[in-house]
Formats: structure tokens, C-alpha cells, sequence
């Protein structure tokens, strides 16, 4: 769920020249023999940024220093998926598809159970959120 629809401002191109960038600088560090060894280190490293983000938020640090901390993680998931010689935009593009089908489940709860908004009704829109991972699970059996 997205805590602020209002704070999503970025250009439809910066996904695109992000993943492009972060490949050819994750090859550049290859070459010069910076890479991981082992999956489970940069789960290690991606376990760890996250703690870092979670720190700076409940220190109330500056929306800078949570931004630094969030590119970090993505960051390491990005390493991830280029260990695993996986598409980053391409799993992405994926989950997209996935919470599109849900949040179309979830407009349907909506409409039947006769809601016009979930906003401050956060429990309610947890539920159907759950409802609709269910019912997307038991339609792609």
C-alpha cells in the first residue's frame, strides 16, 4: 500500500536509465573484481539496509538520509538480481502486473461491498488486500 500518492513525482524515464546505469556500473565493478561471492552475502547487505532505513525513520532523520538509505537497498536488490542473472526491470515490470491484478480484485471488493474509498480505513483495505491476493492465487490454479 502507498502511504502518499501525492509524493510520487518521477519522471516516467527514471526507472529505465536507473536499471541501465546500475548494470553497466555493476559490470564495471566486476571487471575490476568487486562482486559477490554468495547469494546469502548480499542478503546480508540487503537485511542490513533495511535496518538502516528503519533506523533513520525512527530517529526521525531527515528525508534525505532515508532516501540515501532506500537507493542503498535498492541498490543491493539490484545486485541481487544481477547475481542471480536476473532482469531487475523485468521482475519489477512483473510485480507491477501482479499488483495491478490485485488492486483490480481489490476495486471490486470495493464496489461490492459498496466503498467509495479505503482512506483512513487502513485495517479495511489490509483485508481486502488480503481477500485479493487469495482470490488471484486460487484464479491462476
Amino acid at each position: 500500500m502507498h502511504d502518499n500518492p501525492e509524493r510520487n513525482t518521477l519522471s516516467p524515464n527514471f526507472c529505465h536509465s536507473g536499471f541501465k546505469r546500475a548494470h553497466e556500473l555493476d559490470n564495471e565493478a566486476k571487471e575490476l573484481g568487486f562482486y559477490w561471492l554468495h547469494a546469502e552475502q548480499i542478503l546480508t547487505q540487503i537485511s542490513s539496509e533495511t535496518q538502516e532505513i528503519r533506523q533513520a525513520l525512527e530517529q526521525k532523520e531527515s528525508l534525505e538520509r532515508v532516501t540515501e538509505e532506500i537507493g542503498d537497498l535498492l541498490h543491493s536488490v539490484m545486485g541481487l538480481c544481477y547475481f542471480l542473472n536476473l532482469s531487475p526491470e523485468a521482475i519489477l515490470e512483473s510485480s507491477l502486473n501482479k499488483f495491478e491484478k490485485r488492486f483490480s480484485i481489490v476495486k471490486e471488493l470495493m464496489t461490492a461491498q459498496g466503498l467509495k474509498t479505503l482512506k483512513g480505513k487502513t485495517h479495511e483495505a489490509l483485508a481486502l488486500w488480503e481477500e485479493a491476493k487469495k482470490a488471484g492465487a486460487a484464479g491462476e490454479d
